[in-house]
């Protein structure tokens, strides 16, 4: 039986990201590590996920031990000023270090929003396996944590990509654990954010009427992060005339601290600022 495959179109996502792969057996380093032929495609929990890809001109590959390794029990549970624990890499992570790349911050930026697709789902997190931000992508050196949730029960899978000026580690593992949305405000339950929404002017929001006691609202599940704000969605609907159903008229987030209020477009997946 073929193994579960989160890529079926490799060659599609590749031009997605606007490289080449070509494959190369490369030369020692200087410390004597052997170089190996770039992955395509990294096993992770079983599952076969597309590789960084990379132009092999010039550019070595080198298989290591990843750090923060431990098992199960040694992974330290307790929380650091009140934020989840980091989890550890597990006995099977593997390092593979990328030298002498052209644009590193470029190349995971790409390589992250193809990964992050909706074809591929993963999500951005943090070292909690909690969605977060991107990263500023711009910067000589950075980091970035992409999970998604495993073949087996309970796991995920996840990659910790480091660049630096030339040179890019990418750790492949399947820790225990799952990815979850970030905490909810204090201070504010999901039905003050209603009655903040309701007490709105519609034209604020891009909606017809005045007052928004002619829609529906309500909260939906989760938690949001924008621009490094938590947010609740909402939902605002229209009731359909003759037939007593819901019609959308707008999907909103509602900052935590009240301090703005985006609005999705939903034909490009993005979200704009309506009030702030």
């Amino acid at each position: 039986m073929k193994q579960k495959r989160a890529v079926l179109a490799a060659a599609g996502i590749v031009a997605a990201v606007g490289v080449a792969f070509f494959w190369m057996r490369g030369d020692s380093s200087a410390d004597g590590e052997r170089s190996i032929d770039p992955p395509e495609e990294y096993q992770i929990g079983g599952v076969d996920v597309i590789a960084l890809p990379v132009m092999s001109d010039g550019v070595a590959v080198y298989q290591e031990e990843p750090a923060n390794t431990g098992t199960e029990a040694d992974t330290d549970t307790g929380t650091k000023d009140g934020a989840a624990p980091e989890v550890k890499n597990t006995a099977d992570a593997v390092a593979y270090r990328y030298e002498g790349l052209s644009g590193a911050g470029t190349l995971v930026s790409a390589y992250t929003a193809v990964l992050t697709s909706p074809d591929l789902g993963f999500d951005i997190v943090d070292e909690a396996l909690c969605r977060a931000d991107a990263p500023d992508f711009s910067a000589e050196s950075g980091d970035v944590n992409l999970a998604h949730r495993g073949a087996e029960a309970g796991k995920v899978m996840r990659l910790q990509l480091t660049w630096a000026a030339g040179t890019c580690t990418v750790v492949t593992d399947a820790p225990e654990g799952e990815i979850t949305d970030p905490p909810a405000p204090e201070g504010m339950t999901m039905e003050e954010a209603l009655d903040y929404v309701r007490g709105l002017p519609p034209a604020l929001l891009g909606l017809e009427g005045s007052s928004m006691e002619d829609y529906r609202i309500y909260a939906l599940d989760g938690m949001a992060l924008i621009d490094g704000i938590p947010c609740i969605p909402v939902g605002v609907y229209r009731t359909a005339e003759n037939t007593d159903t819901n019609v959308v008229e707008g999907s909103f987030f509602l900052a935590s601290d009240q301090s703005c209020i985006y609005r999705l477009d939903t034909d490009t997946g993005t979200v704009e600022e309506v009030a702030g």
